[in-house]
C-alpha cells in the first residue's frame, strides 16, 4: 500500500493545529455534558418505573 494514513492527517492539519485541539475539546465537552443529561434521564425514569421489564431494587 503506498498510503499512509498518518501522513494524509498530517497533512489535512498541518497549519491548524490549535483548531483541531479546540474542536476536539469541544467536542469531548460536549459528549460529556450528553452523557451526564442521558444519565439523569435514565436514572429517573428507572427510579419512577418508566423502562418496561425493569423494577428499581429495594
Amino acid at each position: 500500500m503506498d498510503f499512509q494514513t498518518e501522513d494524509a492527517v498530517a497533512d489535512v492539519i498541518a497549519g491548524a493545529e490549535d483548531e483541531l485541539v479546540d474542536d476536539i475539546v469541544s467536542f469531548g465537552r460536549d459528549h460529556g455534558a450528553r452523557a451526564r443529561e442521558d444519565h439523569a434521564l435514565f436514572v429517573d425514569a428507572f427510579r419512577n418505573g418508566r423502562i418496561p421489564g425493569l423494577e428499581p431494587a429495594g
